[in-house]
């Protein structure tokens, strides 16, 4: 589905340069304006795109995190639009080409001063992240250095030339500015070039490469701490078929590894991951424009503003995720996007019926566990669910005996969803029983569980 999914329309501005400093006053301003609104579309499509096509999303978001290049840096909408689109396009693609065409991205340009990078005087930035975030990581599998300082000047003098024109939106290579001298690294000597920096860092690095990058995928579809047997498995995948991104991906979450239980529910969930997985889950099928906005400043307020990670070494995810002040926003937004402002009552009475049988005679407690387990990545054996006082309302037909001498979680989970009515009136179809389902799943996403991946 990830491989096939339609690509979102291309929006009118992301052709649309800025408004030049020589404009009168009023033309700038009301760019400023546009530019603003654009920047948060792009950003609610983000949103939408993961509630559409998560897979595919969820890498671009991975790919964002791995190649940073933040909005802030240059501030122009049409600029950050091709960036995402980019990572969009190579989400499921070819690594390789993927850092081929990253260097010379205009986000990626300006983040990390590539358009500086001139003969005689060199940048070094790109070079630097080129290899220590992007590709190879500092150190091998056996702790050895995968590059030196020396090899860093060498290939910023490689990469020097390349220009940004925010005029008309493009970035093109200026010959005159280009370091044309013999440069020396990997061991390989020459005049060397942009592209050839890429041909020679997969061609004299590539078993680091694949292990670095297939390090990244673990920690980002696994767990914070990976399994060296397992990424050793990714990257002879990887390497096998020419740094294919897909295969990789398929590897992994067909393993047996992927679907082991000391790995089931082993990482955090990113601000993102948890708003749109909530809405996903809950079965929303017309989420508005306004609805992922809010979703996008809850991220941010929760510690994930999209499109402008906090350094070049991306968000640091997992236990950072989990502060004192964002686990207060995360159960605050979560309760709040539960409303039926974004998920209404015919969503929530469809899933409901989608995983229980409603004619059951026992219907309430087993939706109360259905549900529990729907939103938890644990059983709901596993889940922290703090006892509930007091019997089941209407005597004169006491709990089934299998209810009654079953697990405590099974009765105090069907307590709170029937908030003291009789079990055995429940009925989906009853006036004020869809608020009650509300409120419990509400109750359910207060659980540390859910925030577990």
């Amino acid at each position: 589905e990830a491989l096939a999914a339609p690509k979102p329309t291309q929006p009118p501005w992301a052709t649309l340069p800025p408004v030049d400093w020589t404009a009168p006053l009023e033309e700038q301003l009301d760019y400023i304006d546009k530019n603003f609104r654009w920047f948060e579309d792009m950003r609610v499509l983000i949103f939408h795109e993961a509630q559409a096509h998560g897979l595919r999303e969820k890498l671009t978001l991975f790919w964002e995190n791995l190649l940073v290049a933040d909005y802030d840096t240059h501030g122009v909408s049409a600029v950050a639009y091709r960036y995402v689109e980019l990572l969009r396009d190579s989400a499921l693609g070819n690594f390789k080409t993927l850092i081929h065409a990253i260097g010379r991205d205009m986000a990626m340009l300006y983040y990390l001063d590539g358009f500086l990078n001139e003969e005689g005087a060199p940048n070094e930035n790109y070079a630097r992240e080129l290899l220590e975030l992007f590709t190879t990581g500092i150190l091998d599998p056996n702790g050895n250095p995968n590059y030196t300082q020396t090899d860093i000047e060498q290939i910023a003098r490689a990469l020097t030339g390349w220009k940004v024109d925010l005029k008309t939106l493009s970035v093109s290579f200026k010959p005159e500015l280009f370091d044309a001298g013999v440069k020396t690294f990997f061991g390989q000597t020459g005049p060397w070039g942009y592209d050839d920096v890429v041909d020679i860092l997969f061609d004299q690095r590539s078993s680091q490469i694949a292990y670095y990058v297939c390090t990244r995928l673990y920690r980002e579809f696994v767990y914070d701490i990976p399994n060296a047997t397992v990424v050793d498995e990714l990257a002879a995948v990887f390497v096998a078929n020419g740094f294919a991104i897909a295969p990789v991906v398929e590897a992994l979450l067909a393993s047996d590894h992927f679907f082991a239980e000391e790995v089931m529910g082993g990482r955090f969930k990113s601000p993102t991951e948890l708003y749109v997985g909530m809405v996903i889950e809950s079965g929303a099928t017309a989420t508005s424009d306004r609805a992922f906005l809010d979703m996008v400043y809850g991220a941010k307020n929760s510690g994930q503003a999209l499109l402008n990670p906090p350094n070049v070494a991306g968000w640091p995810g997992h236990r950072e995720w989990l502060t004192t002040s964002t686990v207060a926003d995360r159960l605050q937004y979560m309760g709040f996007y539960l409303s039926d402002f974004y998920i209404s009552n015919a969503d929530l009475l469809s899933l409901a019926n989608s995983i229980h049988d409603p004619a059951h005679p026992n219907a309430a407690f087993n939706l109360a566990v259905a549900l529990a387990e729907h939103f938890s990545p644990v059983p709901a054996e596993a889940l922290f669910i703090d006892p509930v006082s007091g019997d089941f309302t209407g005597g004169a037909r006491p709990i089934p005996e299998e209810i009654a001498s079953g697990p405590a979680y099974v009765r105090d989970l069907t307590k709170r969803l029937l908030e003291g009515s009789p079990w055995y009136e429940w009925d989906l179809s009853k006036e004020g029983v869809v608020d009650r389902l509300r409120r419990f799943i509400v109750y359910l996403h207060q659980l540390p569980e859910v925030h577990l991946n």
